[in-house]
């Protein structure tokens, strides 16, 4: 496949990496804090932009096109936020690993409910990757062997099994 696959063979055999260049147009290079790697990003209401961070940032980007971060969630969640959305309230719900979290639209996180395991214990909790906010407060998360579903923004989750197979899939964004 190396027609296919030029550049990652050339990187993955040799190290090489394909020569820097500059974003075209739409396209804009922006400055994020330094060692902020960005995972998932979600606009508000207000025109804000929120994104999460591989090691469980939480950044904001103003109308100006200024970041700055908010928090770091990584005291509870070991890795990155990797599933974050808006509900109909402006509310946001983001999902790591292990954990799920709730703010209001002032960005002032709080750790969720805690997601079960509803079709075998694997990891002791669900292991989320995505997060999608429905009508009202409804959330749907799902990631490794798990899905679930709430209706009242986390405070409490059902099974969620997509295709009725009982087979959970390996989700990787909802």
């Amino acid at each position: 496949y190396a027609w296919h696959f030029e550049e990652l063979w050339a990187f993955l055999d040799d190290g090489v990496r394909p020569a820097s260049g500059a974003p075209t147009a739409p396209w804009v290079e922006e400055t994020i804090p330094d060692g902020v790697e960005i995972v998932e990003a979600a606009r508000l209401a207000d025109g804000r932009v929120v994104a999460t961070g591989s090691r469980g940032e939480v950044l904001t980007r103003s109308a100006a096109s200024t970041w700055s971060m908010v928090t770091a969630l990584s005291t509870t969640v070991p890795g990155p936020i990797t599933g974050l959305c808006v509900d109909a309230s402006g509310g946001l719900r983001a999902v790591g690993e292990r954990g799920f979290f709730a703010s209001d639209a002032a960005l002032s996180f709080a750790p969720g409910k805690t997601v079960p395991e509803f079709f075998g214990t694997f990891f002791g909790t669900a292991y989320m990757n995505g997060v999608g906010c429905g009508v009202g407060e409804a959330v749907v998360a799902a990631g490794y062997w798990s899905g679930a579903k709430s209706v009242n923004a986390g405070a409490s989750w059902s099974a969620f099994d997509a295709q009725n197979s009982g087979i959970p899939a390996q989700v990787s964004a909802v």
